[in-house]
This record gives structure tokens, C-alpha cells and sequence, in this order.
């Protein structure tokens, strides 16, 4: 049995099933045991960073990096909320 994540891997899977001869079942990398703490540390990092560039850019009165930078910000939040 091959198991390979459905995002980026369909081809290669297939592939290797293929030479192998063997099944190959495709599933979600997020759902996979232990891969959602990986995501979740890696959204938290990305958030961090991002605050820190809206607090640069409030610094320096660039409302255009503000506004965009929160809007990112928000995306990445939810994508966080889902995982959790």
C-alpha cells in the first residue's frame, strides 16, 4: 500500500504504485497523524513575523502595508482556527 498526500504527490504516487505494483490511496497531509502540529507551529511562526512587519509599518505611518498586512494576517488566522 502506498500513501501519498493528495496535494503535489498524485502523480508521483501513482507512479510508484505503478512500478511497485502496488494499491496507492491519496489523503489530505493535514489529516496525516502528527502533521497538523507541524502546520500549526509553522502558522504561529509566519503569524509572529507578520505582526512584527504590521508594527514596523504602523511605525513608519504606511497605512497601505498596514491594511494589507492584516488582511494576510486574518487569512493566515483562519487557516489556523481550521487546523486546530
Amino acid at each position: 500500500l502506498i500513501l501519498a498526500p493528495a496535494m503535489g504527490g498524485v502523480i508521483i504516487g501513482y507512479e510508484i504504485g505503478k512500478l511497485l505494483k502496488k494499491e496507492t490511496i491519496f489523503q489530505d497531509i493535514t489529516k496525516l497523524k502528527g502533521v497538523g502540529t507541524v502546520l500549526s507551529k509553522y502558522l504561529k511562526k509566519k503569524i509572529n513575523k507578520l505582526n512584527k512587519k504590521i508594527h514596523r509599518a504602523e511605525d513608519q505611518e504606511n497605512t497601505n502595508k498596514v491594511w494589507w498586512r492584516k488582511m494576510k494576517l486574518d487569512k493566515l488566522k483562519e487557516k489556523l482556527l481550521k487546523i486546530d
